[in-house]
């Protein structure tokens, strides 16, 4: 159904890493959210003055359900207007394009959600003390049991355009979309224990619940919306295709310090080290780096930037001191990594340089591996001087 949709009302819609394909595809289910959404208010509303009729009680339950769908209307009008906002290209105040709107968009439904959720506690609360009864016919029945459907089915819609875009804030909506059809399942049970047995008691306790749906829902998107404003790790996989990639060209000997910048899901920026041979000629280095980075821009839509690290290869003493010190660097701690290996050697001394990757959770301190490397090299022929540079890893393990 996704798929015939797309090709409906999209052109070139499987070119999703197009900025206006993307925005096509965010217009295309935010105006599916809004009339699915308007039409479940229609549904709550109608159930809402059925219970009022029946009991000439305002249902807590069903009130907090419509007022649900009257954000969910919203939240679709913020993300359309937040779709047509990333499709904009970039300009001089911002550089790098607009794409981080999503991001922002996604952040605001669930700010919504949080506050609607507090506001409906309150208010559900305030109907179990005042001992409020509230009575369900058959027909309000029928029509929760509808909502319900409805919602799931725009859930998945929601979860199936956000596979399809990479989108946090349509991630954030399939989640809300699957929260609410929880809750409204609270209420039909309630709905259905009035009906059969009588129990008019429950529509305040069913607000109360289905409060803390919206809550919980509200803080699992703002944990997932805020994440790649903070920051997000580079995932191994994406890591270990950048290094397959590279490394089919058999001069590049490793890569290191591999970087992502994301500025929306089809603005991304990546920078690494390659390794090579330090005798390779510079001109010919230099045209290999060019079309590496060509090929990783077409294959994967990013922004490339290498830096060459000239490497000594099949030298002795540098590689004799290379693996000394990675097997006291294992002693201390099997994570730790090296890269960028060299040495200097002067008059007096011997410089022993080196990029030293510290995970965060490592136990161990920047001064106490220094003073470990030192101590082991301290009575020797040789004076060494140890230059480190620590990095942190930015992999998602």
């Amino acid at each position: 159904m996704i798929t015939l949709l797309r090709r409906l009302f999209i052109p070139n819609y499987q070119n999703t890493e197009s900025p206006k394909v993307r925005e096509a595809h965010g217009k295309l289910v935010s105006i599916m959210g809004i009339i699915t959404n308007l039409i479940l208010i229609i549904l709550k509303i109608t159930a809402a003055v059925l219970v009022f009729t029946q009991s000439g009680v305002l249902s807590a339950a069903l009130l907090a359900d419509a007022i649900n769908n009257v954000s969910d209307v919203t939240t679709s009008f913020v993300s359309l207007f937040s779709f047509k906002l990333a499709g904009k290209p970039a300009d001089k105040d911002h550089p790098y394009g607009h794409e981080r709107i999503e991001y922002i968009a996604g952040l605001v439904i669930s700010v919504i959600v949080l506050m609607l959720g507090a506001t409906l506690l309150q208010e559900s609360i305030t109907k179990v003390i005042a001992g409020d009864l509230a009575s369900y016919d058959l027909f309000t029945i029928i029509i929760l049991a509808v909502s319900i459907l409805l919602k799931i089915v725009q859930g998945f819609f929601y979860r199936g355009f956000a596979k399809v875009i990479h989108s946090e804030s349509l991630k954030a909506s399939a989640l809300d979309s699957w929260s609410d059809s929880i809750s409204t399942t609270c209420i039909l049970i309630s709905g259905v224990l009035s009906y059969t047995l009588g129990w008019n008691f429950l529509d305040g306790y069913m607000g109360i619940l289905a409060s803390l749906f919206l809550i919980v829902s509200g803080i699992k998107m703002l944990k997932e919306t805020a994440a790649p404003l903070m920051g997000t790790p580079i995932q191994k996989e994406f890591l270990d295709e950048i290094v397959e990639e590279a490394k089919r060209d058999p001069r590049i000997l490793g890569i290191h310090d591999l970087l992502l910048h994301d500025y929306g899901p089809t603005k991304r920026f990546v920078s690494f080290h390659a390794e090579i041979d330090s005798k390779m000629n510079i001109l010919d280095a230099h045209e290999m780096i060019d079309d590496l980075e060509e090929d990783l821009k077409k294959k994967y839509n990013l922004n490339v930037s290498i830096h060459m690290d000239p490497v000594l290869v099949g030298d002795k003493e540098t590689d004799d001191l290379r693996d000394e010190i990675s097997k006291i660097l294992a002693e201390l701690d099997s994570s730790l990594q090296i890269h960028d290996f060299r040495i200097v050697s002067s008059k007096g001394h011997t410089n022993i340089i080196f990029d030293l990757v510290l995970p965060f959770d490592s136990p161990l301190s920047e001064t106490k591996i220094l003073k470990t490397l030192e101590d082991k090299f301290a009575n020797r022929k040789k004076r060494y001087i140890f230059k480190v540079t620590f990095d942190r890893p930015y992999i998602a393990e």
